[in-house]
């Protein structure tokens, strides 16, 4: 199928993977993200309502810019870069970080946090 590179696509990040659909990535914290291209807004919706498990959606109607500018992945504690991430999970927010020690300290600190709200 040829789609022109103007078309409308789909950004959808959902727990199981569909490859046949169009691009699929793994994603760190072991979702997927699909990009599903169509020749027009109504194909696309035909098919975006095909999948059961769609955790977020995002249609883009066509690209700012074609230069993409890579973006490295950076500890939420310390801000330094990532090349593994240790991924922490605390309530519904998420953590990635870049080696045990800064996991200790960020689970300190979230739990001098929930100390203080205590009080």
């Amino acid at each position: 199928m040829n789609i022109p590179d103007n078309s409308p696509r789909a950004f959808i990040i959902t727990r199981r993977p569909y490859e046949r659909l169009g691009e699929c990535y793994k994603l760190i914290d072991g979702r997927y993200l699909v990009i599903i291209k169509a020749r027009d807004y109504n194909e696309l919706v035909r098919v975006v309502e095909g999948i059961d498990d769609k955790m977020e959606l995002f249609i883009a109607i066509g690209s700012v810019d074609r230069n993409v500018v890579p973006m490295g992945l950076v500890c939420d504690y310390c801000g330094g870069p990532i090349s593994m991430p240790i991924i922490y999970r605390r309530g519904k927010r998420t953590y990635y970080l870049c080696c045990e020690t800064c996991l200790k300290e960020l689970k300190k600190k979230l739990s001098k946090s929930k100390d203080k709200l205590g009080n």
